[in-house]
């Protein structure tokens, strides 16, 4: 199964620990291995959303038996590969987008509207103090709206105010949002296609 992974953006794998440890053994190497390497590679690769990487898949083996002739790494890595193929097939897949830590720094008059502004980026605000008459901003804003930030933000503060950023985490898109990031993807997929024919 594969239950919700936690917010680090790595995969892992765990056996379940009522398996025989023989199992666990085997498994936990193999299992670590397949999302690791192969499914990184095959399935991890594309997603049914939009064609990209998957991020943080956590695989919990639940069940397994051993055979001393048939049972090997080979055998286990197939079956894994397998069973993560399947899954992935009937998991309800979410887009993320990145997330970047913002600072801005604008003349005390302007602390309002910039930060509106912000929340009209879907910022999130997480702290404003002011500083001898500089309003100091910090909020997690995604990079899809940072685009043009620069000439918006000289607009605003008649060119007073200043920002930096750094990529902070990645968040699941807002669901009308990955609606229609979906739809301008397969668009976008059915011009390639029928251009190439």
């Amino acid at each position: 199964r594969l239950p919700p992974p936690p917010h680090t953006g790595e995969h892992t794998a765990i056996a379940h620990p009522h398996l025989p440890p023989h199992v666990v053994t085997l498994a936990d190497h193999v299992l670590e291995v397949t999302i690791a390497e192969d499914l990184g590679v095959e399935l991890l690769q594309e997603s049914k959303v939009v064609g990209r990487v998957i991020r943080g898949v956590q695989a919990v083996l639940e069940d397994g038996g051993f055979h001393e002739v048939d049972s090997s790494d080979m055998a286990f890595n197939v079956a894994a590969f397998n069973c993560m193929r399947k899954t992935l097939e009937k998991a309800k897949v979410a887009l993320l987008e990145p997330i970047m830590q913002l600072e801005v720094e604008v003349p005390e008059d302007y602390q309002g509207p910039v930060s509106g502004h912000l929340s009209s980026k879907r910022g999130l605000i997480t702290s404003s103090e002011v500083r001898e008459g500089t309003s100091v901003i910090l909020a997690e804003v995604p990079l899809a709206s940072m685009f043009d930030y620069a000439n918006e933000l000289r607009s605003m503060t008649q060119g007073k105010g200043g920002f930096s950023m750094e990529f902070c985490k990645y968040k699941q898109v807002p669901s009308s949002l990955q609606d229609e990031v979906v739809a301008r993807r397969q668009a976008e997929k059915e011009e390639r296609l029928a251009m190439s024919r």
